[in-house]
């Protein structure tokens, strides 16, 4: 039987059935601003409870289930009859991806809204960083010899064969693009580790004096 064929019989069975097919793959979890829980998701088969905290990403859970990744407000509602209520929060994972990354964050209308993004280690290596804006202003970044800008939602990844190979302190310069001009909200030296990957965070501030809000977190390549 030619792959083609395989993948044509495997549609039309998910279709006859009406169940999504399954993917593999590891997921980690960070709230944005408050600790996400009471919430539950289908995890091989079984209801699983939903966690995610603020302060770091949590340990890698392995997880087999639809790409559409659902959060429901409790487990009995996956085996509840239609019509069901609306979940609470829903997405679609990146494939192929050996680690996704959950960003649960607070709707205007105070739901759960979730983002997944890759950040398997074929992509992402150790020494490099990833840099997402969830803050609702235009930044320019320098870090360390490279420079570019994000917009709301955008995330970007800095790689360099410096990075990989050296410790050293990486220079880091954050502005706001606002009306056509940057003005300057941070500057500093990071501490780098070759060994790590690492991630950042931009978020609105809670002052004018400091409109940007900035997290990070390093983990090993895994």
């Amino acid at each position: 039987m030619t792959p083609r064929l395989l993948a044509v019989l495997t549609i039309l069975a998910t279709s006859a059935f009406g169940q999504a097919p399954s993917i593999k793959t590891r997921i980690v979890t960070l709230a944005l601003d408050i600790p996400v829980g009471n919430a539950f998701f289908i995890n091989a088969g079984k209801a699983q409870a939903f966690m995610a905290d603020p302060s770091g990403l949590g340990e890698p859970l392995e997880y087999t289930g639809p790409r559409q990744f659902i959060l429901r407000s409790s487990a009995e509602e996956f085996a509840a009859q239609p019509p069901l209520p609306p979940p609470l929060a829903s997405v679609s994972l990146p494939e192929p991806s050996g680690l996704v990354m959950l960003v649960a964050g607070r709707a205007p209308d105070n739901k759960i809204k979730l983002s997944a993004y890759d950040i398997s280690a074929e992509g992402f290596h150790a020494g490099d960083y990833q840099v997402f804006n969830f803050s609702d202003k235009i930044v320019a970044l320098i870090l360390g010899t490279s420079k570019f800008a994000l917009k709301p939602g955008e995330d970007s990844r800095v790689s360099n064969p410096i990075l990989r190979e050296r410790v050293l302190d990486v220079v880091v310069q954050i502005a706001e693009i606002k009306d056509g001009e940057a003005k300057k909200v941070y500057a500093s030296s990071w501490g780098h580790q070759p060994l790590k990957r690492n991630f950042v965070f931009l978020f609105n501030g809670s002052h004018p004096s400091r409109p940007i809000e900035i997290r990070r977190f390093a983990d090993y390549a895994k």
